[in-house]
């Protein structure tokens, strides 16, 4: 029997957890007040209600390729989980995976997988890396390189399917939408099967706004490789989003603020700098995903030079605290085999409810390395 994690309140949440309902050999675990991982983990080991050890384990999160997912591991968190909750977890053994979970009875290894569901957490390898050693590392961790989409049809079943994310990071915003193309198509992207996007294709995906927000720029019809009864295709969209991720960092042992905006960066860079040199710093060239590279960037001196950084003195703390952001542009791309949307179809799962007359449908494989990082 797998079983199911999906604790969330939005509403990708919950069509996750119909997912999951209607998902054959699966049980999904929602009690109230059950909310951490470490909740889900020890529920599994001490219900009566359930069988051990567990074929798969599968945790829906909101998620990003900056080492970041929404749900907790446990309860000593005030936020989302990070690379640093994941090691701190690590430490505890709150999350380590109990060994009825994952070994049968006379002891031996069962061949069981945690999956996270999630959009592009496994992009972020070292991240997905570290949540293998928080869950004990002898089971592999498996998470997807792409978007997660989950897709209801109503009155047939629920769908999950892979969406790309083309992402590039600018320090300053595109003047519109002819610079934005051109930005683009010069970043070289590429499906998963190593084809490159046509340039013409950016003229569709590209919206005529392309200011901060999310909008469709056009839409599409997915073409279904098995019939779902009689549907052979679902409708969707082309995505585009303009989103401005910010960093803040916080300077003590300062008498005031430098007045110059090039003093405040250098002072800002010297911090970062002698952060860096501390045991266990996240800024660290050698940390296993610094926090400049979770920017795009491959050093300090980039992290300081390629953002937008305005500083501020806090007086009442003798802080100077640094906001740095970026403008990050992203077309979302529905994953087919193969990748031309006119004649791909869609890879995708699907789960019909039990008194359905259709059976699930399932090509969407974590083994798939262009789809899943597995750790």
């Amino acid at each position: 029997m797998d079983f199911a994690f999906a604790p969330g309140v939005s509403s990708y949440d919950s069509l996750a957890r119909q997912l999951f309902t209607n998902r054959p050999n699966t049980q999904l675990v929602r009690q109230r007040g059950l909310n951490t991982v470490d909740a889900f983990l020890s529920f599994l080991n001490t219900s009566p209600t359930v069988t051990l050890p567990a074929d798969d384990l599968y945790l829906v999160s909101h998620g990003n390729d900056k080492a970041w997912m929404q749900i907790h591991l446990d309860t000593t968190q005030s936020g989302g989980t990070t690379f640093e909750v994941a090691k701190a977890a690590v430490a505890t053994g709150s999350v380590n995976l109990p060994t009825n979970v994952n070994h049968g009875s006379s002891g031996a290894l069962n061949s069981m997988s945690v999956n996270i569901r999630g959009c592009r957490i496994g992009a972020a390898n070292p991240f997905v890396d570290q949540l293998k050693e928080a869950f004990g590392g002898d089971s592999p961790v498996t998470a997807a390189l792409h978007f997660h989409e989950v897709y209801r049809m109503t009155g047939v079943g629920m769908l999950e399917f892979l969406v790309y994310g083309f992402t590039l990071v600018s320090q300053t915003a595109f003047v519109d939408q002819a610079a934005t193309k051109a930005a683009f198509d010069a970043e070289g992207f590429t499906y998963r099967d190593g084809s490159g996007v046509p340039t013409a294709l950016w003229d569709d995906w590209v919206p005529r706004r392309v200011s901060v927000g999310h909008r469709d720029s056009s839409s599409v019809y997915l073409q279904l490789g098995p019939g779902l009864g009689t549907q052979t295709r679902i409708p969707s969209a082309i995505g585009f989003r303009h989103d401005q991720p910010r960093f803040t960092y916080k300077i003590s042992g300062l008498s005031s603020m430098p007045t110059a905006h090039a003093a405040q960066l250098d002072t800002l860079r010297q911090a970062l700098n002698a952060d860096a040199a501390t045991t266990g710093s996240t800024f660290a060239s050698a940390h296993p995903f610094p926090m400049f590279t979770r920017y795009t960037q491959n050093s300090i001196d980039d992290f300081v030079d390629n953002m937008n950084w305005s500083c501020s003195w806090d007086r009442p703390s003798s802080l100077m605290i640094c906001v740095g952001s970026q403008h990050e542009y992203t077309v979302l791309v529905p994953v087919t085999d193969p990748p031309d949307l006119a004649t791909g179809k869609l890879i995708y799962n699907f789960y019909p409810p039990s008194s359905s007359a259709l059976t699930a449908v399932e090509e969407l494989l974590t083994s798939d390395a262009t789809m899943f990082y597995t750790a």
